[in-house]
């Protein structure tokens, strides 16, 4: 749904303001490259504004943005009334409370705050960053329930941000859920979707060797850790299997 990109949109690359005698409002900017994004903000929430502006800044001299802004209660009430975090949010940024789209919700997230492309023109990769614990554990929670991924992360030590990447089979198979047929996106990031779908693999994927039902009886019957120990496989391929067992897709 529009209105689900939109509040994952605004939640990774826009802020909420609040101000004395119940004032406000919502802004988003982005570089003038991505100029179409603020255009459809401004066609699907009315009573917006949208301006462009010239600054020098820590990375940039003259770096030209587009800003759409709206000051409308009615707008801020919405987004508050779905749990949108007023004023600095990237530590306390979660999903929507209520029923949502993920598929609508997550796209708009990293049209916002993720990437997608290739890794030196060669591995197709779709990733997203964040802080907010609660996004990370969500994301992941998707990936694994939906996809059957599983991704055990730690944040990075330099900026204590979580950086979920996939890629290869991987980020194809999220992206295509994501951005097949969507109803609205990121011109650059759609653009993007569309030359990794392109993507075959030249190289044969490493596999490791086949289960055997006596490693499989093994695994369901005693712990992560003993079966790291006993079958020397990796925690991630024993979940993985775990989980695919769990699901019947073997």
């Amino acid at each position: 749904m529009e209105k689900d990109y939109i509040y994952g949109f605004l939640l990774a690359d826009g802020n909420l303001s609040l101000y004395e005698r119940n004032r406000g409002e919502i802004t988003a900017e982005v570089s003038v490259r991505d100029a179409d994004i603020i255009y459809k903000l401004a066609k699907a929430i009315p009573g917006g504004k949208v301006h462009t502006r010239v600054r020098n800044t820590n990375f940039k001299k003259k770096y030209e943005s587009i800003m759409y802004s709206n000051h409308l209660l009615e707008v801020r009430t919405a987004l508050l009334q779905r749990g949108f975090p007023a004023g600095k949010k990237s530590n306390i940024a979660d999903v929507p409370n209520d029923i949502y789209s993920d598929k609508d919700f997550w796209r708009g997230f990293i049209d916002g705050d993720g990437s997608i492309g290739y890794i030196n023109n060669t591995v197709p990769y779709l990733s997203l960053g964040t802080v907010s614990e609660k996004i990370c554990q969500a994301y992941l929670k998707l990936l694994k329930e939906k996809f059957g991924i599983i991704k055990n992360l730690h944040r990075n030590k330099r900026d204590n941000c979580y950086n979920i990447v996939l890629k290869n089979e991987d980020a194809i198979l999220v992206a295509t859920y994501l951005y097949e047929d969507a109803p609205i996106y990121l011109n650059r990031k759609y653009e993007k979707y569309l030359e990794i779908k392109k993507w075959i693999r030249t190289v044969k994927k490493v596999t490791r060797k086949d289960w055997t039902d006596e490693e499989l009886d093994y695994i369901t019957t005693h712990s992560i850790q003993e079966s790291i120990e006993k079958l020397h496989r990796t925690e991630s391929s024993i979940k993985t299997k775990l989980f695919r067992l769990k699901t019947n897709n073997k």
